[in-house]
């Protein structure tokens, strides 16, 4: 990756940071509220999934409510776990709301339970944060390189979603090698599809 590249994507990601900063309650609860209607709404939700979620960090839209509501209809709904052990992995497993643990970097996960392990090759959905995305599909991330590694690993035929306010849509983002695409994004103002497949 040259130098301009990743200069481009460190000051994109410090300038969405501090948008997202600055955002107030009332928008964040108001936009929370319209991706929530969204996602229950989704069409490919219409029938029970398998379900890669996450927990919200710094006023990133509020999946607490989301989650609880996939997991009372009755979707299997997993939640990242980074391993420490092994740079910029995680799995996803099960959880109970009661039972999440803050980590390193302060999100709550679950506890690392082999039992409770999610098979990454059967997630169906994955719901995935971001700081900013372009018309083309392009997300950045924190820049862990977390979710393009699982992007890597879950089934061609997975549903990749990002979640995110309207202001973090970009006109183009710098992309590296290795970056994965989303197949669609939610924001409080629309609904993007990059990619059908369903």
């Amino acid at each position: 990756m040259s130098d301009f590249i990743k200069d481009q994507r460190a000051q994109l990601r410090s300038l969405m940071k501090q948008k997202r900063h600055e955002l107030d309650t009332y928008s964040l609860y108001s936009s929370s509220s319209v991706i929530f209607n969204t996602i229950a709404s989704h069409p490919f939700l219409s029938q029970k999934r398998i379900i890669g979620s996450y927990s919200s960090f710094k006023n990133e839209i509020d999946m607490q409510n989301i989650n609880a509501h996939l997991k009372a209809l009755g979707h299997e709904v997993y939640l990242p776990v980074i391993n420490s052990k092994i740079k910029g992995h995680m799995d996803f497993y099960s959880y109970d709301e009661h039972n999440l643990v803050v980590n390193s970097f302060g999100i709550k996960e679950p506890a690392a339970l082999t039992q409770n392990k999610a098979d990454t090759a059967k997630l169906e959905i994955l719901l995935v944060p971001m700081l900013a995305f372009d018309l083309k599909g392009n997300r950045l991330g924190m820049g862990g390189g977390y979710y393009d590694r699982m992007l890597k690993r879950v089934s061609s035929d997975c549903l990749v979603i990002g979640i995110a306010h309207e202001f973090q849509k970009l006109q183009y983002i710098p992309v590296q090698s290795w970056d994965m695409p989303l197949d669609e994004a939610i924001t409080e103002k629309e609904h993007y599809i990059f990619i059908k497949k369903y």
